[in-house]
């Protein structure tokens, strides 16, 4: 299941293609056919986008409810500028959360272990100098151990990679609710980034799914 953009109204399938333009690369200057279909892969989370549009309708189709909300801002503002009315409807799947957050989970579990990896380092050292050797030492440690400088070198650029993906999940759930009506979400969004800091899957899938109140 994808979220879906839809637009009907009086624009020409040149204006929908000059707005499409604005929100992805590789588009060709000119639209090529009376009815344009447009497939995308997102090489850094995995998420998809589909469209298809001619004159006077155009339909967007993702599993990243941010790709969607995004396009729907920028064509309105585009639209609004030229004096286009034109009618605008989102239906937001729940299904496509937790697939979103199964694409970047990959990235935030590598992020997280490192974190816990390099608090490591500086004990085990201590231990290697105290006992000379390491052999009683579970295989993970001593592997934490041998790997230390490696482990040390990543986290010094981890603060802003943590930072970035923890922006990602944030903005996914603001548009969420942005899209359903909600302008601000900035209690919730305090407990998803506790929830983030000490990151757990499950727990934040079921945070995406519990209603606001």
């Amino acid at each position: 299941p994808l979220n879906e953009l839809k637009l009907t109204g009086p624009f020409t399938v040149m204006d929908m293609h000059q707005w499409l333009s604005m929100c992805v690369n590789e588009l060709p200057s000119r639209p090529t056919d009376d009815e344009m279909v447009v497939s995308y892969r997102s090489t850094f989370v995995g998420t998809v986008l589909v469209g298809r549009y001619s004159k006077g309708t155009a339909s967007f189709k993702s599993d990243s409810i941010m790709t969607i909300s995004v396009m729907k801002d920028l064509i309105t503002r585009e639209a609004t500028a030229r004096k286009i009315a034109f009618n605008i409807n989102v239906d937001v799947k729940e299904e496509t959360f937790p697939r979103f957050l199964d694409l970047i989970h990959p990235k935030l579990s590598f992020q997280h272990s490192l974190t816990q990896q390099v608090r490591m380092v500086e004990p085990l050292r201590e231990v290697q100098l105290q006992e000379g050797e390491t052999k009683f030492l579970s295989p993970e440690l001593q592997q934490v151990l041998q790997q230390a400088s490696d482990i040390q070198q990543q986290f010094e650029l981890q603060p802003q990679r943590l930072a970035f993906l923890h922006n990602i999940v944030v903005a996914v759930y603001r548009h969420k609710w942005r899209l359903r009506g909600y302008q601000s979400v900035d209690r919730q969004v305090k407990d998803l980034q506790k929830l983030l800091d000490s990151y757990n899957k499950e727990q934040i899938a079921a945070f995406f799914e519990e209603p606001i109140r």
